[in-house]
Order: structure tokens, then sequence, then C-alpha cells
């Protein structure tokens, strides 16, 4: 359990859905947060999933600055959130139990939302 009371799980869900989100604003293309097969291969395999974008975080914010400044202004501002969605314990797990992975998808979708609002057609 995380400092706010967001189990790991629903932080990594959260993490997901921002790395995802700078991907979006960076191409312009929205269906990176609503393609259901990435996000149940996130659920499945949460390592080897959320990893390969973990490493592209800060090429994706360069990139979106570079194409224009509102898509810089939002990377921006979801780049610089992400330290509060990493859990205190900071290790990816391989897999996820029911639970966890139940509190995975709600934090996506929470955060999916929060962006959508937010950031609208940068992301949708």
């Amino acid at each position: 359990m995380s400092d706010n009371g967001q189990s790991d799980a629903y932080l990594w869900g959260r993490l997901y859905a921002a790395a995802l989100a700078l991907e979006a604003i960076r191409t312009g293309n929205g269906n990176w947060l609503g393609d259901q097969s990435k996000i149940l291969k996130a659920v499945k395999s949460p390592r080897s999933t959320l990893a390969p974008h973990l490493r592209e975080l800060a090429n994706r914010l360069l990139e979106a600055k570079q194409k224009s400044a509102a898509r810089g202004k939002a990377a921006a501002e979801v780049f610089k959130a992400i330290p509060e969605l990493v859990p205190a314990k900071g290790q990816l797990p391989n897999t996820l139990g029911d639970t966890e992975a139940a509190q995975f998808l709600d934090g996506f979708h929470a955060q999916k939302r929060s962006y959508e609002e937010e950031y609208g057609a940068l992301v949708k």
C-alpha cells in the first residue's frame, strides 16, 4: 500500500495509463488508451509489458514537445506526475492475482478518464 492509501496494483495501472497517454499525446493516436488487448496483456504480465514503456517515457516527452506546444505542455504535465504513480517498492510484479488484476484495471481506467477529461482530443 502506498502512502496515499492506493494499492501497488492500482498505482501500476495508473502508471500504465500515463505511459500510454504519453504515447497517445506524442503520436496523436488515442487508440493507445483504448486497445483492450494491450491492457489485458499488461494485467497478465505487468513487468514485461510496462518495462519497455517506462524506458521510453523521456523520449515520448521530447518528441511530443517537438510536435507542438499543446502536445508538449500536456506531455510535460503527464510526465511530471509519474513519480507519484510509482509504488514505494518500485518493483514491477511478473504476474497479478485476481484482486490485484482488478485493482490494476481500476487504476488504469481511473487515470484514463482523468486524462480524457484533462486533455480531450490529445488522448482520444
